[in-house]
């Protein structure tokens, strides 16, 4: 024999140095890409999806409800109808930024013109609460 030594045992892994780690690493600092940013919010109205938070540019007193021109977070200008309480006696001002609450409501069909005695009715995404940001 030769003086070698051998065992039928699985050889055992080496033990690695430790590493340093620096204060900023150890303090959960990332060192990864920062993240993309955030998609504007929206919500989920029945099938259709519509801005969380808008700008108001106008508003209008009209037969279905108030009508409100707002622009989102995207610079997508859209006309949507709002409660009737949106609209008086204190509208909200032009330029606002609001955070919208939207509900899906029985309006006036817009086939009536107007014409209150008309028993036709629509259901629309309707602004039923607006809470200033700004």
């Amino acid at each position: 024999m030769s003086g070698d030594v051998r065992s039928d045992a699985p050889e055992m892994p080496q033990a690695k140095a430790p590493v340093a780690v620096s204060p900023s690493t150890r303090q959960g600092a990332s060192t990864s890409a920062p993240a993309p940013p955030a998609a504007p919010a929206t919500v989920q109205v029945g099938p259709h999806t519509k801005p969380a938070v808008a700008r108001i540019v106008s508003t209008e007193m009209g037969d279905r409800g108030c009508y409100m021109s707002i622009i989102d977070d995207r610079g997508v200008t859209t006309q949507e109808i709002a409660d009737f309480d949106l609209c008086a006696p204190n509208p909200p001002p032009k330029g606002s930024r609001l955070a919208l609450t939207w509900r899906v409501e029985r309006v006036l069909a817009e086939s009536c013109q107007g014409d209150v005695n008309c028993k036709k009715s629509d259901i629309v995404p309707m602004i039923v609460g607006a809470r200033p940001l700004n």
